[in-house]
This record gives C-alpha cells, structure tokens and sequence, in this order.
C-alpha cells in the first residue's frame, strides 16, 4: 500500500494546485466581471487546461489502482 500512497501523494498535490487555481481564476472573474476589452476570454483557455490536468491526474490515480499495470515502484517514480 505504500506504492499507492506515495502515488496518491503526488496526484494529490496535484489536485491542490490546480483547485488554488481555479480560485484564482474565479477571483480574476470576479474582478474583471465588468471588463468590456475581452480579457475575460482569456481565462477560458486557462479553465480548459485545469481541466485536462485534473483529466490526467484521474487517469494517473487510476492506473496507479490497476490491478494489471505492470509497472513496479521504481517505475512508477521514474514516471512521477
């Protein structure tokens, strides 16, 4: 379980970092809320690449869970 822990460490602070910058997006839209220059079409970029990275940390959580994946511990760090 130790293998699972260390693994679930890293995609946890994953996770964190991008959950402060979604906040920080959320407080950019709050105060750009007015803006009529189109900066907040700028933030839609950036939502749509937290979302892809909270996509790939799923996918990493779950191949870490897989029975099947081959991979052995040094492996798994190598690729974390």
């Amino acid at each position: 379980m130790f293998v699972f822990r260390t693994q679930f460490s890293v995609t946890d602070q994953l996770q964190l970092f991008l959950e402060e910058a979604t906040a920080k997006l959320d407080q950019l839209a709050q105060q750009w809320a007015d803006a009529t220059d189109g900066r907040l079409d700028l933030l839609q970029p950036e939502r749509d690449a937290i979302a892809a990275a909270h996509a790939a940390a799923d996918e990493l959580r779950r191949q870490v869970v897989d029975p099947a994946d081959p991979r052995t511990y040094q492996q798994w760090l190598e690729a974390l």
